[in-house]
């Protein structure tokens, strides 16, 4: 899920990949930072009409 640089829109979905994981949910920001160190560009987000978000990473 991405999340809002705002607001508290998905914290609690945060708890289960932060107790399975160790993982952590990302806003926009911090995925494409992630891109961008893996060779990607972040060039958009697709939205699902349930929570999850599709972003979308063209190699540079």
């Amino acid at each position: 899920m991405l999340l809002d640089r705002e607001g508290a829109a998905g914290g609690l979905c945060d708890l289960h990949p932060l107790m399975a994981t160790g993982g952590v949910e990302r806003t926009l920001a911090e995925f494409a930072a992630l891109l961008e160190r893996a060779g990607f560009a972040c060039s958009g987000v697709r939205q699902l009409p349930a929570l999850p978000s599709i972003l979308v990473g063209v190699a540079q």
